[in-house]
Parts: C-alpha cells; sequence; structure tokens
C-alpha cells in the first residue's frame, strides 16, 4: 500500500511538472481592500498583503493555505463619535482555499476559481499624536543623547476573532517559459467575529510559483 502512494505521488509530480505547473506553489500579492456593507460605515479602504503556499493534485486542482494581512483607516465620523483624536485597523487570516483551474488551449492565460475557509481576527485602535524620548547613537558624531520623535500614544484597542468564509475568482498568467506566474484576483470575505460581521472584498495582484 505504501509502495502504491508513493507511486501515484512520484507520477503526479512528473505528470505536473511536465505542464509547468510543480507539485508545490508559492504566492506573493498585494492590493486594496475595500470594505463593504455596515462595516464600511465605520472604516475606510485600505491596503493588505498575502503569503500562500499549497500543493498541486493536478493541473485543474489545488489545495493553498494563505496568511492575508489588511490595514485598515476609521472614519473621521467614528472619530468624532467617540471622540477619539486617530485611529487605525486591522485585519488578518488564516485560511485553506481549494483553487480549480479552467486551462486555456495555449496554458498560458489560465482563469480559475477559489475559495475556503479559516481565522479572521479584527483589532481597532484609537490614539492621540504625542511624542516619544528615543535614544540616538550617530557612527559618526556618537551618542547624541534622548530625542524626541513623533508617536502615537493608544487610547483604546478592541480585538474580535471568530471563523469566516472567503470565495471568488481571478486569472493567471505564465511569465516566459518558466513555472513564474502574475496572477489578479478577486474575492469576498465574510467572518463573524463573536457577533461583529466583517465583510472585505481584497483585489490582490502578485506573484505565484
Amino acid at each position: 500500500m505504501k509502495n502504491t502512494v508513493l507511486f501515484i505521488f512520484f507520477a503526479g509530480t512528473i505528470g505536473l511538472s511536465a505542464q509547468d505547473l510543480g507539485p508545490f506553489s508559492v504566492s506573493v500579492g498585494g492590493g486594496v481592500t475595500p470594505v463593504t456593507a455596515g462595516l464600511a460605515d465605520r472604516l475606510s479602504t485600505g491596503w493588505h498583503i498575502s503569503l500562500g503556499g499549497g500543493f498541486n493534485f493536478s493541473h485543474n486542482f489545488g489545495l493553498n493555505l494563505e496568511y492575508m494581512y489588511s490595514g485598515l483607516g476609521v472614519k473621521r465620523a467614528t472619530l468624532q463619535e467617540l471622540q477619539a483624536p486617530a485611529g487605525n485597523a486591522r485585519i488578518w487570516s488564516i485560511t485553506l482555499n481549494p483553487i480549480i483551474r479552467f486551462r486555456s488551449e495555449e496554458d498560458r492565460f489560465v482563469p480559475y476559481i477559489t475559495g475556503g475557509g479559516g481565522y479572521y481576527r479584527r483589532t481597532v485602535e484609537f490614539t492621540e499624536p504625542t511624542t516619544a524620548l528615543t535614544n540616538i547613537f550617530d557612527p559618526w558624531w556618537g551618542w547624541i543623547g534622548p530625542v524626541p520623535v513623533a508617536s502615537n500614544n493608544v487610547l483604546g484597542r478592541v480585538s474580535r476573532g471568530g471563523g469566516g468564509f472567503n470565495a471568488g475568482a481571478g486569472f493567471a498568467v505564465r511569465l516566459g517559459d518558466g513555472n513564474t506566474k502574475f496572477f489578479a484576483e478577486s474575492r469576498y470575505h465574510y467572518a463573524d467575529m463573536q457577533g461583529m460581521i466583517t465583510r472585505i472584498v481584497p483585489v490582490t495582484v502578485g506573484l505565484r510559483w
């Protein structure tokens, strides 16, 4: 039984390599993160980065584990309501996402659909500008001493986490004759964080190997 499993694995690996798609994949990307539904009344559009890796069971089907971090702003109306000078928000997630690819005739442009689920966590901070003393050492002049620098004093922080899911579509374009691909995609993310619903629609561009 063990030999049979190893044979199937290596046979699949050879078949994938012949099609310019290895058994494992790695991706890095980033882009814009629009906020939707009720959360859009309090938070503003931000940015995100994503890192992923997974296994390709065949040329058409794979499974990816992905980490995504989004930085968002807090709307002025929300700050005024809470009487906070400034604020920021962030969302990170770890999700497991199947991917289904639809091959084109030339295999250079490949559309796909993907989606899955995992854990999401959102943190919102309210801050005020301040200054902090920092010791500065210059390699030419030596130790200069405490110097006031701009900083933020955290007035309050709210963090919530919970399960969620995502679904979306995109395309990949093979660059040259190697295994490097440019991809672009958009996905809808929904997470229930202890009764606080989060909905975002990140648009991502990046590279996949």
